[in-house]
C-alpha cells in the first residue's frame, strides 16, 4: 500500500475543481458566440486561389526590384 494516502483526496477535490472550471469555460465561451457554430470544413479551393494571388504578387515585387 502506498505511504501517501492523502493523495487521494487532493486528486478528487483537483478533480471537482477542475470539472467546475471547465464548465465555467464552456458557459463564457457560449456567452460570447464562440461555441454557436459547429467546426466547418477547411475550403482549400478558396486557400488554393488566395495562396496562388500571394505568389503572383510576390512575383511582380521581385521583378520590379
Amino acid at each position: 500500500m502506498g505511504q501517501r494516502r492523502d493523495l487521494t483526496a487532493d486528486y478528487a477535490r483537483m478533480n471537482t475543481q477542475i470539472a467546475f472550471i471547465a464548465e465555467d469555460s464552456i458557459n463564457l465561451l457560449i456567452e460570447k458566440g464562440w461555441m454557436e457554430e459547429p467546426p466547418s470544413v477547411i475550403d482549400h479551393e478558396s486557400l488554393e486561389r488566395i495562396r496562388s494571388m500571394i505568389i503572383v504578387l510576390y512575383e511582380k515585387e521581385r521583378t520590379l526590384v
